[in-house]
């Protein structure tokens, strides 16, 4: 009698997306932000995968049902019209071009999450920088239009 393991039947799971999404091992990989070999290796040697793989996963692919792809109960495709496609193909809703933009908003989302603050207080810092520079642009350009240039005391 096989123990029933229930990390092997996630990654069964996890193998089931990769075949019914007809896509590598390594572009799953990427997708959900996983080293080389990470998720096959897991998958060959029935090993466990990290929470943090398994909720990229999720934030990845947005059809796939949690309940499923956790504990195995109800169906792999969420409902169509939970994330706004009416139409599931053979592969599920997700074709390539929406793989790509759920990739897109997945990165843009980590590096909100991760750099957001850092990049506005960036930004804010490069406009005062730059309208200082301006600034000193045109009052150099009105000095130079018969201006009087700001006397040098040299005590």
């Amino acid at each position: 009698m096989k123990n029933f393991n229930k990390n092997s039947s996630l990654l069964q799971r996890i193998e089931q997306i990769i075949e019914n999404k007809n896509i590598s091992y390594n572009k799953f990989e990427i997708a959900i932000g996983a080293s080389r070999g990470t998720i096959s290796r897991a998958i060959r040697q029935d090993t466990n995968i990290g929470s943090r793989l398994i909720e990229n996963i999720l934030h990845m692919y947005p059809e796939i049902s949690a309940e499923w792809l956790l504990r195995g109960e109800g169906q792999i495709w969420r409902s169509p019209y939970a994330y706004g496609t009416a139409k599931a193909g053979a592969n599920g809703p997700a074709q390539e071009g929406e793989v790509v933009s759920s990739m897109e908003k997945f990165v843009l989302s980590t590096w909100e999450k991760r750099y957001g603050a850092e990049l506005r207080g960036i930004k804010q810092q490069l406009e005062i920088f730059f309208r200082d520079k301006l600034d000193q642009g045109q009052r150099a350009r009105q000095r130079g239009k018969g201006a009087p240039a700001p006397s040098k005391d040299v005590s």
